[in-house]
């Protein structure tokens, strides 16, 4: 405990030399003011600019090539990873997964075997909504507004 009080009091006694030990007291303020400045001067106007908002991270990977959703994406269902299965809490774990499961596939048999319309109806070729002699007509007219 005190030997870091005589460490403390061997480096004053070794810096008091250096130090100017002469006492000074309270002086009387001088009774006439400081003089003004003779100019005032003013600063530029600085702006500060907002950080990027994007960080620019060098080890990410960004495809430079952007793909359309096809069919393919639509149709394709990857199912869900076990890490999910385990935590989200719209599964419920394993067995109410496949317990859900089996009650979808059972529905789509008894609607198969019902004869049941199914809900997505599938898409029918009709014929276009115009005639040929009014797309004539149409042709005709737009080649007599169109400026030359």
């Amino acid at each position: 405990m005190r030997a870091p009080w005589r460490a403390r009091l061997l480096a004053c006694a070794a810096l008091a030399p250096g130090i100017d030990a002469t006492p000074v007291f309270a002086q009387q303020a001088s009774p006439e003011p400081a003089p003004p400045p003779a100019a005032v001067t003013t600063l530029d106007r600085v702006q500060a600019l907002r950080p990027d908002e994007e960080v620019l991270d060098l080890y990410t990977f960004k495809n430079p090539v952007t793909v359309e959703p096809n069919t393919f994406d639509k149709a394709y269902d990857p199912g869900i990873s076990p890490e999910q299965m385990a935590l989200d809490p719209r599964y419920g774990g394993y067995v109410i997964y496949g317990i859900n499961q089996g009650l979808r596939h059972t529905w789509k048999g008894i609607k198969r075997v019902t004869g049941m319309r199914p809900y997505e109806h599938p898409a029918i070729a009709r014929p276009p909504p115009l005639t040929e002699e009014q797309m004539r007509r149409a042709v005709q007219h737009g080649e007599s507004q169109a400026p030359d």
